[in-house]
């Protein structure tokens, strides 16, 4: 049986897709027995709980960052249970178990069990608004807490990372996001006169051949990828006014946002920029080694640093936090339909969290 597996069932069977916290947070409150900082907006739950540990002045402060909102379930036929009804089984099914209210649980276990062996402070700060458009989230929990001179010197974000196996893989680094809508223009008519008009698919082979060219060439852990090939016509015989290609760039370094950008456009396209979430780069040192060797020593196995994935909040924390680390549960399952995680991975994400409380913060 799980440990505290009450909370986490409560938990589970909050419907609390996006920006809905559903009464989440005042469950968590229950079961940590403290009171919350609140900064709430109009749609967003955002909570502070402090643990003190038992040293009478706490030398560190770590930050625990989640979010207790969901994404959408999709079609219900298509789960094996209810999303949000708790079911006694392994694996476990309930939307938002993976992404993130598994690793929510596991901390809070880990924080209320080992408080009483550490120099520190624990802060877990939770929003309802990660899995939507983010604006009334962490962003604006972090603009208010600096002007409160508020300091962690470590963050610890709950984000899926894991792969294979919990504890193989964890990130202090997250590529940006920056979307791009190139279009290139024609002249609509008949397809039967191509004479009268001017279509745009030859300056559309002339991009993409720039566009091919210039993803060959990007450096490690960049990417470009096209989403979308749109036409204002769909209709067999009429060449269209124009094609627009939309482009994402995952990206650390913002020259090859530039450079995509300058080859389109030696195409003779027209660029309309979207841009997205900023990268982040941490460089974790006594987080990183107290992760490591929790991991080791609960799994047995060397975790490895990565940046796959989306982005995250991790990525609004550094003007608050010395240290950020994002580790959680395997991420294979996460917005999936039948969300899941087993007894198994949870179990050790807990022995996980314990450990590296102790290994960063032990008294």
């Amino acid at each position: 049986m799980l440990p505290d597996e009450k909370f986490l069932s409560e938990l589970l069977s909050c419907p609390s897709i996006t920006p809905d916290d559903a009464g989440a947070s005042e469950i968590i409150a229950q079961y940590l027995g403290v009171p919350p900082q609140i900064f709430d907006n109009s749609k967003t739950t955002n909570r502070l709980f402090e643990i003190q540990g038992q040293h009478p002045k706490p030398e560190k402060y770590l930050l625990f960052v989640g979010h207790t909102d969901v994404v959408p379930t999709g079609p219900l036929e298509q789960w094996n249970n209810p999303p949000f009804e708790y079911q006694h089984s392994d694996p476990i099914i309930a939307r938002g178990i993976v992404d993130m209210k598994g690793a929510i649980w596991a901390f809070c276990c880990a924080a209320k069990n080992k408080a009483p062996y550490l120099n520190a402070t624990i802060g877990i700060l939770l929003t309802s608004d990660e899995e939507g458009d983010g604006i009334d989230g962490i962003q604006t929990v972090v603009e208010k807490l600096q002007k409160k001179s508020f300091y962690a010197d470590y963050a610890l974000v709950g984000e899926p990372t894991s792969i294979n196996h919990v504890g193989d893989c964890y990130k202090h680094a997250r590529r940006g996001s920056f979307t791009i809508y190139a279009t290139i223009s024609g002249t609509q008519g008949h397809t039967a006169y191509p004479q009268n008009s001017w279509s745009p698919s030859i300056p559309l082979q002339k991009a993409l051949l720039a566009f091919t060219q210039y993803k060959q060439n990007l450096p490690k852990d960049h990417d470009a990828s096209i989403f979308s090939i749109n036409t204002p016509t769909h209709t067999s015989n009429i060449i269209p006014e124009h094609v627009q290609i939309g482009i994402n760039i995952r990206y650390f370094d913002p020259i090859v946002v530039t450079d995509c950008i300058r080859s389109l456009k030696q195409q003779g396209v027209t660029i309309t920029e979207q841009p997205g979430a900023k990268p982040y780069a941490s460089q974790p040192k006594a987080s990183k080694l107290a992760l490591e060797k929790a991991i080791k020593d609960t799994v047995n196995l060397q975790a490895q640093a990565s940046t796959l994935g989306g982005t995250s909040d991790a990525r609004f924390l550094a003007p608050i936090t010395g240290e950020i680390i994002e580790f959680g549960l395997r991420s294979q399952y996460a917005h999936h339909i039948n969300e899941q995680a087993t007894h198994h991975d949870l179990e050790h994400l807990v022995l996980i969290y314990e450990k590296f409380l102790i290994n960063l913060l032990g008294v």
